[in-house]
């Protein structure tokens, strides 16, 4: 008596790339889903620094509420996770960069999910890498956009400024200065950050 079932494969994703500062820390989410019962273990199969350099380290996290971002008591994987039909399993990459890591230094991180299936000798491994730069202790970008290329005189006319933050860490203090040409006048100022 020979019994085949045939099941859909488990998913475990995203890539993930973010900065940090040099001596700092940061969390990179993944979701494993299963489709079947039984086990995963998740690792870190291999990591490479770019350039060569000491001091970099990971960690694993489960990520009991799934909302993407470490909180208080999530505990650290230590071993085999268990794992269910269509439920989601989330986790948490923390990478920790050394304190003399220079501008533009990378991080890649292999983790692996390993999957133990429910009565079977099967396995399955899906893997995720991970890339952490070091950036400046802020990296402020600044864009400025016209609602029109051309407009007659009397014409109102919208300029649009827009910073965007793309570091690890707090802007604390920012100055934006801009001038219309002096034909132009301005009659309101509106400021808006999320």
């Amino acid at each position: 008596n020979l019994t085949k079932g045939e099941v859909q494969p488990p998913t475990f994703a995203p890539d993930q790339m973010k900065t940090t500062t040099p001596g700092s820390s940061v969390f990179l989410p993944h979701t494993f889903t299963a489709h079947t019962s039984g086990t995963v273990d998740f690792s870190v199969a291999s990591t490479t620094a770019t350039p060569n350099l000491p001091g970099w380290s990971t960690q694993l996290f489960l990520d009991s509420n799934c909302n993407g971002s470490f909180d208080s008591g999530e505990p650290a994987i230590t071993g085999s996770v268990p794992v269910g039909e269509g439920s989601p399993v989330c986790i948490l990459l923390r990478v920790t960069a050394p304190s003399g890591a220079p501008m533009n230094a990378q991080y890649q991180a292999l983790v692996q999910a390993l999957m133990h299936y429910s009565n079977s000798s099967v396995t399955g491994t899906l893997s995720v890498t991970d890339t952490v730069i070091i950036a400046n202790s802020s990296s402020v970008s600044l864009t400025k956009k016209v609602s029109a290329n051309q407009a007659l005189p009397g014409a109102v006319l919208l300029y649009t400024l827009t910073y965007r933050n793309s570091s690890a860490a707090p802007v604390t203090s920012l100055v934006i200065n801009d001038a219309t040409r002096s034909e132009e006048h301005t009659s309101e100022l509106q400021s808006h950050h999320d």
